[in-house]
């Protein structure tokens, strides 16, 4: 293992603990933790760009933790303490781009620093399940991976673990940037947990094909209830095909098919 990586570790387990003592917050934890990752993901000295502007209003009280006595961190960033640069992590993020990373990531930080909305954060991958429990009440979760195994790692779609993090917060924006999509997101969230508990989509769970799809679904899909209902409706068929090893479904599996879906959709409408 690279002494970057052990120097990570280490890093990332000073937070954490830090963290668990209640000494810095949960956003800080995250905003150190996206931090610490380019310590060996970096390969470029100019990956990220501080903006004259801030993201989003600033709030002169917010608290958060403060850069100038951690020699890790500046030198990840290259700054020194001077009047000109950031020296607190809110301040900094609501300043900062990064390359490869969408800014309505680094919008939902300083959302959650401004305490718009709340996130809970883990050390760990909840199953599909669990974020869909989570979200039907209306809350979402952060991991915050720190092992090394973790640190090496790929994940779906290929990710890497700080893109992993990245991907958390892009969910948080879409759930909790307006208050309207939190709402309906949270209601479709309830009804595909009611209708999952209900036993109705029990037969999707077959075959790795559809598992895999629902499982997006539960944890991956916070978007538009249309969307969900649309691509739900795109699992069934897969499934009815998958089972009868055609593309075009005969008369018979096509009445299947429409049968199932209506009794999916009424629970869902």
């Amino acid at each position: 293992m690279s002494s970057k990586i052990n120097e990570t570790l280490q890093a990332l387990n000073n937070y954490w603990t830090l963290f668990q003592q209640e000494k810095i917050s949960p956003q800080d934890i995250a905003a150190l933790s996206f931090l610490s990752y380019y310590h060996f993901l970096s390969t470029s000295p100019s990956f990220y760009q501080l903006q004259k502007h801030e993201h989003l209003p600033n709030n002169n009280e917010i608290k958060s933790y403060s850069m100038a006595s951690d020699p890790f961190i500046l030198n990840i960033l290259a700054l020194s303490p001077t009047k000109n640069a950031p020296m607190n992590l809110y301040e900094l993020f609501n300043r900062i781009t990064f390359k490869g990373v969408k800014l309505v990531a680094i919008k939902a930080l300083c959302l959650w620093y401004q305490q718009k909305f709340t996130l809970e954060v883990v050390d760990y991958i909840p199953s599909p399940l669990d974020i869909l429990k989570m979200q039907a009440q209306g809350r979402r979760c952060i991991s915050i991976l720190r092992t090394p195994k973790a640190l090496v790692q790929r994940f779906d779609h290929n990710r890497n673990v700080q893109q992993f993090l990245v991907h958390d917060l892009e969910h948080a924006w879409q759930m909790f940037s307006s208050s309207e999509s939190s709402i309906a997101q949270t209601q479709v969230s309830q009804k595909l947990l009611n209708l999952y508990y209900s036993g109705k989509i029990d037969f999707l769970f077959e075959n790795e094909a559809t598992t895999k799809s629902i499982n997006y679904i539960f944890s991956d899909m916070n978007t538009h209830p249309q969307h969900t209902l649309l691509s739900l409706k795109s699992v069934l068929l897969d499934y009815y095909k998958i089972q009868t090893g055609v593309n075009k479904l005969d008369f018979l599996t096509e009445q299947e098919f429409s049968r199932q879906w209506k009794l999916v959709c009424n629970s869902l409408v």
